[in-house]
């Protein structure tokens, strides 16, 4: 997947977290509990953060060496799993998937996104 690809991916994502967090501001109250819009918002959050920084890390590749493409797929790859885990389980109650299907996606997602970080560290090209 090139990079282009994937900040067209990450835009997606901004675009469905603002969605979100509209939504989690002024509807989700009527349909949801506190704890479940605090965690939807902690999903949400690391969302945007997460794809944000895919777009600032392909837009600076060349400071990358080969290593650069598991990072991002790692971190595409656990924001997805991690953030949208999150909003069906809270949600569990309107779409109906079996909690031990969904459990276990999130902690995934985000080791996941912990090794993301750890293979764009050593990514990172030595400086002559």
């Amino acid at each position: 997947m090139s990079t282009n690809n994937i900040i067209r991916i990450s835009i997606t994502l901004i675009i469905i977290a603002i969605v979100l967090g509209a939504f989690s501001s002024h509807y989700f109250n009527k349909v949801l509990l506190e704890k479940q819009i605090s965690s939807i918002n902690i999903g949400i959050r690391y969302q945007l953060f997460h794809s944000l920084s895919l777009i600032v890390i392909c837009l600076n590749k060349k400071k990358f060496n080969k290593h650069l493409n598991k990072s991002l797929y790692l971190m595409l790859l656990g924001t997805i799993f991690f953030c949208f885990s999150i909003y069906l389980l809270n949600f569990n109650s309107y779409v109906e998937i079996p909690l031990f299907v969904l459990g276990p996606i999130t902690p995934i997602g985000g080791v996941l996104l912990i090794f993301s970080w750890i293979v764009l560290l050593f990514s990172i090209k030595k400086l002559n």
